[in-house]
């Protein structure tokens, strides 16, 4: 899958699946693409990649027809213009609550390599020079922006952040909402499927993607996915591992 078909079927609400990658392991390349994935989420936020680790995965994943998606650290243009750089077709930004820091990401994506008074002046006015717009939209027609929704203060800007022209898709990150909205880790909390049923009809509305960080089993995912769910990005490198291998040692601890 390319960057441009990827993001078509966010707006169009098309289903794609992935997961996360913790470790800068060329192995699980091979892996990703014998199961089938169509992204990876390259978790540049709380995991210690280095930008030279960025890039070398980057590359591994475009070269299989993986969409390599980065979350950066914070919503700030000069760590989504690096990431970028070294090969990421999709930015996440976590912990979004503002207007300003959802137009500063899609400025920073959709508009490489503009920076500086044009480029605000461009996404305010909607007007730019003919030849500079055909070259940016085709420079950047495969790169997409994706921003985390983590909290109550997210929740009661979803309209308006929704409404940002040139966001791709909203990603629920169900560890810290939980935990925001006073009720950590309980993922079959009402209040917190409330939320989540929330997102994806904001999210549907305006014609976004949306989906969901989940590890915890497939049943609320496909639940969510029959009300309009398509980002799924379900456990990682890491998780898969120790819950196969802990199945595995327990079963065989038991002949002891």
């Amino acid at each position: 899958m390319n960057g441009n078909i990827f993001i078509q079927k966010l707006h169009e609400g098309n289903p794609v699946f992935g997961s996360a990658i913790t470790q800068p392991c060329a192995l699980w390349t091979r892996i990703a693409k014998e199961i089938g994935l169509d992204f990876v989420f390259i978790d540049n936020e709380h995991r210690p990649f280095s930008r030279q680790d960025i890039a070398n995965l980057c590359q591994l994943y475009a070269a299989q027809e993986i969409v390599p998606i980065v979350r950066i650290p914070g919503p700030d243009a000069s760590l989504a213009c690096m990431a970028l750089d070294s090969g990421a077709w999709g930015i996440v930004a976590p912990y979004i609550e503002r207007v300003a820091d959802v137009e500063e990401l899609v400025g920073a994506v959709k508009y490489s390599p503009l920076k500086g008074e044009i480029l605000k002046k461009g996404q305010k006015t909607g007007v730019w020079p003919a030849k500079t717009l055909e070259f940016l939209n085709q420079q950047n027609s495969h790169r997409s922006v994706i921003i985390n929704i983590e909290s109550q203060p997210a929740l009661e800007n979803l309209e308006e952040l929704a409404a940002v022209p040139g966001l791709d898709a909203l990603l629920i990150g169900p560890h810290d909402l939980t935990i925001n909205s006073g009720y950590p880790q309980e993922y079959e909390h009402s209040d917190f499927i409330r939320d989540v049923e929330e997102i994806i009809r904001i999210g549907r509305k305006y014609k976004l993607g949306v989906g969901i960080h989940a590890w915890w089993g497939t049943s609320p995912i496909i639940k969510w996915m029959e009300k309009g769910l398509n980002l799924i990005l379900y456990s990682s490198d890491y998780m898969a591992a120790r819950q196969k291998l802990g199945e595995d040692f327990k079963k065989l601890r038991e002949m002891e």
